[in-house]
């Protein structure tokens, strides 16, 4: 589509379709429940995800297994382009298919293939298998010049992310307690996408440095060692206190 209509044609219809969904949004009416607990300031309620945090063994579990998929995901977004424009030499347009099969990886994997492993392995098994997966495909990459099995291995990215992603979600929601739902939700998310920055910078850095397929391999190892080290880690269900509003309160009275 750029090289028929122009890059600006592309944003400039992307953002009218952000427009639409923005209008979608603001016509669905969902019924609103009253609230159980009085509303908190801004800043004191920030304090109470952070106090929850500490207090929820389960949870920091969570966030330190996203900050580390998250950290190794961003070479994907930081060199595909890369990768895709220095060495394969794409066009534009089938830079546009090379994200294109990731994402029909990711969709092919959300519907046939992990319904499929989830009735099979633990949660914990399938994000560690996924996470092989992605430092596999990275070590592959390094080495391929053939435009068609690049994009095989793309899409197989775009499975490994999604269901590497899919089951850390998950496990993120049987932790979080539905009273503080939204708030530690929107702390998965911070230190995710705080991550997947960092990770920008550092992937980015390096193919600078080193050049792309250097940086590709350093990538696969130091993510297969991340494996070794977040075995501890698990994220299947962690049996941890329940700490209420309550507990919270008294915790910092006591302080």
């Amino acid at each position: 589509m750029i090289p028929m209509a122009g890059a600006n044609f592309v944003f400039a219809l992307n953002a009218a379709c952000f427009f639409l969904v923005v209008r979608a949004v603001r016509q669905w009416k969902q019924p609103s429940a009253p609230a159980r607990l009085p509303s908190e300031r801004f800043f004191k309620s920030c304090g109470t995800v952070i106090r929850y945090t500490r207090n929820a063994p389960g949870f920091q579990v969570v966030l330190a297994r996203n900050f580390l998929f998250a950290l190794f995901i961003s070479v994907v977004p930081a060199l595909m382009p890369v990768v895709g424009l220095k060495v394969l030499q794409l066009s534009s347009s089938n830079l546009g298919l090379l994200f294109t099969s990731m994402g029909a990886g990711s969709v092919l994997g959300a519907v046939f293939i992990i319904p499929w492993l989830r009735a099979r392995f633990s949660s914990d098994c399938l994000a560690s298998l996924a996470n092989a997966l992605l430092a596999l495909v990275y070590a592959v990459m390094a080495f391929v010049r053939q435009t068609e099995l690049f994009f095989v291995l793309t899409a197989l990215a775009g499975v490994g992310w999604t269901l590497s992603a899919s089951e850390l979600w998950v496990a993120a929601q049987r932790t979080i307690p539905a009273w503080a739902r939204a708030r530690l939700n929107a702390m998965v998310i911070m230190i995710s996408h705080g991550a997947m920055a960092l990770g920008g910078v550092i992937w980015g850095s390096a193919a600078t440095i080193a050049g792309a397929s250097p940086t590709l391999l350093w990538a696969a190892v130091l993510f297969l060692g991340s494996l070794v080290l977040v075995r501890r880690l698990s994220i299947n269900v962690v049996e941890s206190k329940e700490v209420t509003p309550t507990a919270l309160t008294e915790e910092l009275v006591a302080a």
